[in-house]
């Protein structure tokens, strides 16, 4: 999802490069490094948000990528 939101597909940077971490009260936070946080300021991408979800066999992601004014 975050490398969508950055409107390349996994082709332009290795997967590697982006990061989910979790605050202390369990938020999901997006990092990105090397060539996809080029990409991200080329965009004007100031940050991105991520929602999470999965059960047993399905898992699912959303990104919502926030641009300088």
């Amino acid at each position: 999802a975050a490398s969508k939101a950055l409107g390349t597909g996994l082709p332009l940077h290795n997967w590697l490069e982006i990061e989910i971490l979790r605050d202390r009260m369990g938020k999901p936070l997006v990092f990105m490094h090397g060539i996809a946080r080029e990409r991200a300021a080329q965009l004007g991408i100031t940050s991105l948000a991520v929602s999470l979800s999965h059960s047993r066999t399905m898992a699912c992601a959303m990104v919502v990528a926030y641009l300088r004014k």
